[in-house]
């Protein structure tokens, strides 16, 4: 199978698209004003029954770095960032989803810090805003390494900070957790959590993360949003734990126990 070829210094950002004409024109609009201008903005439409489309057209016209891929039904936003991937040309990938937000100097800032670190790997802290785009007083805030052991007990990683060196990790792509089952044998769907099954795999091959402390993203909480169903988030986690990563019952519970806790203090207004 021939090696993919990257180009050099190319940021290629990854934005799947279901649904969100709200939002969406504020997040490729962070993009387009980034300080760091040699990047591509990948958007894959999920086949979303909203403006979507018109209002991705829109911008395609005035930015040639805007790309637009199709899905001709819906598939979920697992394989709407893989779409994406497959097709990216950049040595760099970063991922936004179309109802987040990128600060001006996000990709600057965090490419300095990749290059002078030599990190394959890096991620950044993030702030909040609700669904009127209006700012939360908390942070979530990161600093450090992270590796496999560190990873288990929580998932610090805001999939819309990471940036990811191709050129050192190779071709990457999220994983189905939909393969995992359950104890009876039937295949369940774990509807999230799939950026953190990613993390998992790479720290298992030895890869470290290294976290700018720097706030470079908001992230945008919806009221209602499945991530803020506890239960289904700790279920998923415990499938991760138990079935992917085939821990012991008794570090699983003591892996999900400070994830927990972890995930209380990013949510809460502390």
């Amino acid at each position: 199978m021939a090696v993919r070829r990257f180009e050099d210094n190319l940021v290629s950002v990854i934005m799947p698209a279901y649904n969100t004409e709200k939002y969406i024109q504020a997040s490729i609009e962070s993009v387009i004003q980034q300080k760091y201008t040699n990047w591509e903005l990948i958007v894959v439409d999920d086949k979303s029954p909203d403006s979507c489309i018109s209002i991705i057209n829109k911008y395609r016209k005035q930015d040639v770095r805007i790309k637009l891929v199709r899905h001709n039904q819906n598939r979920g936003l697992l394989e709407a960032r893989n779409t994406g991937l497959e097709i990216a040309r950049g040595r760099f990938v970063a991922f936004l989803d179309s109802d987040d937000i990128w600060l001006p100097n996000k990709l600057e800032t965090q490419l300095s810090f990749m290059l002078d670190v030599k990190s394959a790997f890096t991620f950044t802290s993030y702030g909040f805003i609700n669904n009127l785009g209006e700012r939360h007083d908390n942070t979530h805030y990161v600093k450090g390494s992270y590796d496999y052991n560190r990873a288990l007990l929580g998932n610090d990683i805001g999939v819309l900070t990471v940036i990811l060196d191709r050129y050192k990790l190779g071709d990457v792509k999220f994983q189905f957790d939909r393969e995992i089952l359950w104890d009876d044998g039937r295949k369940c769907y774990l509807p999230m959590q799939e950026d953190y099954a990613l993390w998992l795999t790479l720290f298992k091959q030895g890869i470290v993360a290294d976290a700018l402390s720097d706030i470079t993203c908001l992230y945008r909480e919806h009221s209602g949003q499945m991530t803020s169903n506890k239960f289904i988030c700790a279920r998923a986690i415990w499938r991760i734990y138990r079935r992917k990563e085939n821990l012991s019952l008794l570090r699983s519970m003591y892996c999900l126990l400070f994830y927990t806790i972890k995930g209380m203090r990013k949510h809460l207004r502390w």
